[in-house]
């Protein structure tokens, strides 16, 4: 393995995911679940306590950065790519760019590159599969890092929440939110969120939901109707990415690879 990749937990990759992907995940302190969950009956449950307020979480400090990257470093000798959440602002990653700084740890930093996100969710998850995927090419760690970078800037998240009578959907692209539309219409909502997926000309789309499986299943289906060839994922929301978002809501991401694509529209 010639680089380690760590991110946070707001991936949406579940925890037995990341021991498959020989991933190294940042999780706050969740007080008030035992575990995080992985079957749908844990994430419905978690959803629930976090709806009713029952669930506290403790944010991740510089502190828990500097322990978490020693941690890591001492598990395996090669460098390590850590890919930053657009979290809180861009909180999460000033306080991993400054927990690499500091020359008093017991490694030296320079082993850690750092990949701004921009994203969050399942845009933050399409970007940390890519990581994956390029691991397995043995390719040198900077040139993997460089791209990252690049891709980081196209990556789109596009995010679904319900309202009173209408779905509103908005758009996160490296760190600027614009609103897009509203729909009553789950079909429309999925055409139209695929249709975008497509003309980007992207290789993978990442669906991440908190509740909202019928709409999940719907753009997957639309997806494979039009693009069959295109990889498509389905997760379920992690219990860390809904606790300041909205019960039920839906995002996925993708990296656009076509500049002039058309740009999703109401």
């Amino acid at each position: 393995m010639s680089f380690s990749i760590s991110t946070n937990s707001v991936c949406d990759i579940t925890t037995q995911q990341a021991k498959a992907f020989s991933l190294f995940c940042l999780s706050p302190k969740i007080i008030g679940l035992s575990t995080e969950p992985s079957t749908a009956d844990q994430f419905e449950r978690a959803y629930a306590r976090i709806l009713a307020n029952k669930v506290r979480f403790v944010e991740n400090t510089q502190a828990h950065y500097e322990k978490f990257f020693d941690d890591v470093l001492d598990k395996t000798n090669s460098a390590l790519i850590h890919v930053a959440p657009h979290s809180n602002g861009d909180i999460e990653y000033y306080r991993s760019y400054k927990a690499i700084g500091n020359e008093l740890l017991k490694y030296p930093r320079k082993q850690i590159y750092l990949v701004r996100s921009g994203t969050t969710g399942a845009g933050l998850s399409v970007l940390v599969r890519l990581a994956l995927s390029l691991r397995q090419k043995n390719l040198p760690v900077t040139d993997v890092v460089a791209y990252l970078c690049d891709c980081a800037v196209n990556t789109q998240t596009i995010t679904v929440t319900p309202e009173t009578h209408a779905y509103r959907v908005e758009k996160l692209c490296y760190d600027s939110k614009s609103f897009v539309g509203r729909s009553r219409s789950e079909a429309l909502v999925a055409k139209r969120i695929a249709n975008a997926f497509v003309a980007s000309g992207g290789d993978t789309i990442v669906i991440s939901h908190a509740l909202m499986s019928d709409l999940a299943l719907k753009i997957y289906d639309k997806v494979k109707e039009i693009a069959p060839e295109k990889s498509v994922e389905i997760c379920r929301t992690s219990a860390s990415s809904v606790f300041n978002a909205t019960i039920p809501s839906l995002s996925v991401g993708y990296i656009k690879k076509t500049p002039s694509s058309e740009e999703i529209t109401w």
